[in-house]
Parts: C-alpha cells; sequence; structure tokens
C-alpha cells in the first residue's frame, strides 16, 4: 500500500512535558494522585526546590532554553500550588529542623521507624498526621529553651548574688579592721 512508510508526526509536547523532560524530572514526582503520602509529598517538595535551583543555574549560564517561569508554574508541574502554599511550604521546612524526622522523610539509612515518629505504626502517614508530630517536636524545643533560659538567668542572678554577698563580705571585714585596728 502507498504511504504505509509515512512517519506520523509525533504529537507536539507541552511546555510542561518539555520542561520535565529538559530537567530529567521523575514521573513518580509529576503525576498527581488525589492521595499523596506524606514521604512521596516530601519528595516532591525537593523536587521543586531542586527544579527551581537547575533553573536558576541555566538561566545564570545562558542555557535555559524556554521562557523564564515563575515560581508557580514550574510548581505546578509536581503539585497544586494550592496545595503547595497551604501545606508544602509550611511543613516541611519545619520538619528539616528535626533530624531523625527529616531521615524518617527522606527514608534514610538508618532511619527510625514510622512508629518510633508518629507514636503509632501506619501504612501510610498523611500531612495531619506530620503537623501533629512537629506541634509536640516543637513544643519540647520551646519548653528546653523555656529552661535553658530560665537556668541561665539562675546563674546570672546567682552569680549577681555571689559577688555581692562577697562584696558584702569584704567590707565588712575592712570596716572591722578599721574599728578594730588601734588609732595612734
Amino acid at each position: 500500500m502507498p504511504g504505509t512508510d509515512i512517519p506520523i508526526p509525533a504529537e507536539p509536547q507541552t511546555l510542561q512535558q518539555q520542561i520535565i523532560a529538559y530537567l530529567n524530572i521523575s514521573a513518580m514526582l509529576t503525576s498527581r494522585p488525589k492521595f499523596v503520602e506524606i514521604r512521596v509529598a516530601y519528595a516532591k517538595y525537593l523536587g521543586v526546590l531542586s527544579a527551581q535551583k537547575d533553573m536558576n543555574h541555566m538561566i545564570a549560564d545562558g542555557i535555559w532554553p524556554f521562557k523564564v517561569l515563575n515560581a508557580d508554574t514550574l510548581v505546578e508541574i509536581f503539585v497544586s500550588k494550592s496545595v503547595w502554599y497551604s501545606h508544602y511550604i509550611k511543613i516541611f521546612p519545619r520538619a528539616q529542623k528535626f533530624p531523625e524526622l527529616l531521615k524518617w522523610l527522606e527514608s534514610g539509612e538508618g532511619a527510625p521507624s514510622g512508629g518510633s515518629i508518629f507514636g503509632v505504626e501506619k501504612q501510610t502517614y498523611t500531612f495531619k498526621d506530620l503537623k501533629n508530630v512537629l506541634e509536640v517536636l516543637e513544643a519540647n524545643v520551646h519548653k528546653k529553651e523555656k529552661k535553658r533560659m530560665r537556668d541561665e538567668s539562675d546563674d546570672v542572678g546567682q552569680g549577681t548574688r555571689k559577688k555581692h554577698k562577697k562584696h558584702s563580705s569584704k567590707d565588712r571585714h575592712s570596716s572591722k579592721d578599721c574599728y578594730s585596728s588601734p588609732i595612734m
């Protein structure tokens, strides 16, 4: 049959697809299921940050082939911007302050179990679970800081009192010496 060897043109890629390919973004990070397990969500968060960094380096080096993207356009490749602003950027920077939690989020070597982080072993953990554990961890940090500040103020207060006592004691001795020494 004539024309059977004519190549069928490929569908043109959208800008998003071109950016995904150019930045070599994993398909796992660009899928948009209704429910995302918290560690996958964290990987998406890191993916956005990495893509922003890579894009900025390429722009600086003059090798970025596309128009400069605003942050929201890049975020939309990974997750909806409403979820990004309501959950991702509010929770994950807080989580990064806790090394054991961070190790768990990254599924790092020697990472603690979900049960030891969240207090209960579950198949999947959610933003709500992470938010709850962060509130507990941050409250503990706040208590420790408060105790440390109280201990430091006690140390300063005791040091002042000790100096004051030493000073008064010294004054008493010198005034005693003054009165007890014979007048000539």
